[in-house]
């Protein structure tokens, strides 16, 4: 079982954010998310800054649970918790209430809640793309420096590593989507988290 990353696209009117979409689950990529979020790595460009207080109904309601005050309640939801459960999630470091109310908790399968502006966004996904791209060379040049290969295999080796992997379009997705907002002078933020 792996970590993987969920999360919502928001715009702001005035004051207030604004859902654009259902939720995005983006592919995975451990080094990624270590440059998001500190998630599998320590390399943020960012400090997780925890889930928006500001954050707009979707997010939320994907987010945070509703507690029930007994599992007999519970059982009439089926996304509500038992205030019992969500007690020990968060006594246990896996969840955390939204406010002093104890009305509503973080599922208890998400961590590391956070959002990023489509500046920081790009930011990230061009720090992703130049260390890529800088491992690719290094290797290439530690594998051309061995002389002991047959040529053709070799000369095979070599040529892939002259082509890195790209990232998933899902990600160049997202930040298109975000620049396009940005480009018409509506602010935009990407809200996340993580699952086990």
């Amino acid at each position: 079982m792996g970590t993987d990353i969920h999360g919502t696209l928001e715009y702001r009117r005035q004051e207030t954010w604004s859902g654009l979409d259902d939720g995005w689950s983006l592919a995975r990529n451990y080094y990624l998310f270590s440059l998001l979020a500190n998630v599998r790595g320590k390399d943020a460009l960012y400090s997780p800054r925890g889930f928006p207080r500001d954050a707009a109904d979707n997010a939320s309601e994907q987010y945070w649970v509703v507690v029930a005050e007994n599992q007999e309640e519970a059982s009439r939801h089926p996304n509500w918790v038992p205030r019992a459960r969500a007690e020990s999630a968060v006594a246990a470091g896996h969840a955390e209430w939204q406010d002093a109310t104890q009305r509503l908790v973080s599922d208890g399968q998400w961590h590391t809640p956070s959002w990023l502006t489509t500046g920081e966004l790009r930011h990230i996904l061009n720090r992703y793309d130049a260390t890529v791209a800088r491992y690719y060379a290094a290797r290439r040049a530690e594998e051309a420096a061995r002389t002991e290969r047959p040529a053709p295999a070799y000369e095979t080796m070599l040529a892939g590593w002259d082509n890195p992997p790209d990232l998933h379009p899902d990600w160049r997705i997202l930040l298109g989507a975000m620049e396009a907002g940005e480009a018409r002078g509506i602010p935009m933020r990407f809200i996340f988290w993580f699952d086990n």
